[in-house]
């Protein structure tokens, strides 16, 4: 955490920082997709695919 700290202080780069966030997004938006079609796929219900 020592490091975020740093980096906070001093100038950070934005662009890198909006660069991860948009990556980030991205992936969940993949992995959510996958487990789409992986509970298409099996067929199983949405309570054990999802949990909820």
């Amino acid at each position: 955490m020592k490091n975020l700290r740093y980096l906070l202080d001093n100038e950070v780069d934005f662009a890198f920082l909006e660069k991860m966030r948009i990556f980030a997004v991205d992936l969940q938006e993949k992995m959510g997709r996958l487990r789409k079609k992986a509970f298409f796929r099996t067929g199983k219900s949405r309570q054990l695919m999802y949990g909820v």
